[in-house]
């Protein structure tokens, strides 16, 4: 009987220990906060239940994130936090192990922070934006170099792995890098005309002697700021071209070829006069002989020249022999009629 209740009185303590339930332990309390800054409150409980614990809060504002034995809320409240309602906001949070649970409530206070410099830390806010944008673009563009690289090499190697891993590089580079980028670049145009228009209001609405200057300076700085952004969407569009890289492949340069040049056939006359007996007629040989010259480039249509006898000389010729003839024959007989007188 005493081993029985024994042990049902550790059932009990056991039971007791694990179902202990959560407790808050101080907390910061009571706190303020600025308008543009961050509140961070930190949230402690005892570590029951094996710390396995979770927390809530009734705030509309604010972020809460943790579990176990801590968490951490959160929050920045805007420019216009106070001017749009109360400068004073209750927080209660909630800790509960599933079976028990425990609350806290803190009271933050807002503290109101004048226009001017609200402009000037919201211009600040842009133009690290702006920065963050540029460094981004580099990131991308040396992606884009190494990734143009590596194609190149897979290419000279004639690598078709390696090759379509620089191809699918530069694909995710321009569907997932460029097309975030350029969203964040749009985000970012439209924070600068949200400013513009704050400082245009403020302008109209509270510009006095004492703040002129420090307007003149906000829009000055609005200015440079709109021109780096532009250039930031040049150097975008040059990225851009970079993804469309491609290797040029050298090819062999084909020798000229030599053809021999066309000939042109030209005759070329040369007359050999022949010598004969004197009672026949001379007759005129002519001998035809042929050169051949190089032509550059064309051939033109070759003229022959036949060979012919020079007619007016053989006229010649014969008229010569048949006077001759007929002198011959008038002396012969002239010489007959004397020969028969003198019988």
């Amino acid at each position: 009987m005493k081993k029985i209740l024994l042990l049902l009185l550790v059932a009990i303590l056991s039971l007791v220990v694990v179902n202990a339930a959560p407790v808050f332990q101080s907390v910061t309390g009571n706190t303020t906060v600025t308008e543009g800054d961050t509140l961070q409150l930190t949230l402690t409980v005892t570590a029951a239940d094996n710390g396995s614990n979770t927390f809530t809060d009734d705030a509309s504002f604010g972020t809460l994130s943790g579990s176990g034995t801590s968490a951490t809320f959160a929050w920045t409240p805007g420019y216009s936090q106070v001017n749009n309602g109360s400068n004073t906001y209750a927080v209660e949070f909630t800790v509960t192990d599933g079976n028990s649970s425990d609350t806290y409530s803190v009271v933050i206070t807002v503290n109101d922070l004048d226009q001017l410099t609200q402009l000037q830390n919201i211009y600040e806010a842009l133009e690290d934006e702006l920065d963050d944008l540029e460094d981004d673009l580099e990131d991308i563009e040396d992606d884009v170099n190494d990734a143009c690289d590596d194609l190149e090499r897979a290419q000279e190697q004639e690598d078709e792995d390696d090759e379509e891993d620089a191809l699918d590089d530069l694909e995710d580079l321009e569907d997932d890098n460029l097309d975030d980028f350029e969203d964040d670049y749009e985000d970012l145009e439209d924070d600068m005309n949200d400013f513009e228009d704050d400082l245009d209001d403020f302008k109209d609405d509270y510009e006095t002697d004492a703040n002129e200057d420090d307007i003149e300076d906000l829009e000055d700085d609005l200015s440079d700021l709109e021109d780096d952004y532009d250039k930031l969407l040049v150097d975008l569009d040059r990225v851009k071209d970079k993804l469309d890289c491609e290797v040029e492949v050298e090819e062999p340069v084909a020798e000229p070829v030599e053809t021999e040049p066309e000939t042109e056939t030209t005759t070329t006359q040369t007359t050999t006069p022949v010598v004969v007996e004197p009672e026949e007629p001379v007759e005129v040989v002519e001998v035809v002989t042929t050169q051949t010259t190089p032509q550059p480039t064309y051939v033109p249509t070759p003229t022959v020249t036949t060979s012919t006898t020079d007619s007016d000389e053989e006229d010649v010729w014969l008229l010569a022999g048949l006077i001759g003839l007929v002198v011959l024959l008038v002396l012969g007989l002239i010489v007959l009629m004397v020969v028969l007188f003198r019988k």
